[in-house]
């Protein structure tokens, strides 16, 4: 029987990479794979999507990733997520959750309407990442 090759939680490594390197302006921000019951005034959802995956060789899991970013407004939402998207595209060469990020890349953000807004005073903007993390 072959080893098996269990890759590192992808989206618990993607959530960690941000949260330990959010700056000062952003340090209250929420970062998780769930919206908290209690909104915050900054918030981050990062969701490990369908693609990607570990290739024949087991080296690398190559994880797909949508990242919802809530503010106050459109502008402040728009910031926000072209601060993470500046954030996630410096991923590269970093640890995160003992795991070695390899390669990021991300899309440009884009305003996405909360289907929940009428329940609060948000806006949202997202963009679709990737992360390649080594296997061990």
């Amino acid at each position: 029987m072959s080893a098996l090759v269990v890759p590192h939680p992808a989206q618990a490594v993607a959530i960690t990479a941000v949260t330990e390197r959010l700056p000062t302006e952003y340090a209250n921000a929420w970062v998780a794979g769930e919206i908290p019951d209690k909104r915050r005034p900054l918030m981050v959802r990062i969701t490990r999507i369908p693609g990607g995956g570990v290739p024949h060789h087991g080296a690398t899991d190559h994880a797909n990733y949508i990242v919802e970013c809530w503010a106050a407004d459109e502008p402040a939402a728009e910031r926000f997520s072209t601060y993470i998207g500046a954030l996630w595209r410096s991923l590269p060469g970093q640890w995160a959750a003992g795991a070695f990020i390899r390669y990021a890349k991300c899309t440009a953000a884009y305003s996405w309407p909360d289907p929940d807004q009428s329940r609060h005073d948000q806006a949202r903007w997202q963009f679709t990442a990737e992360l390649d993390i080594k296997v061990d």
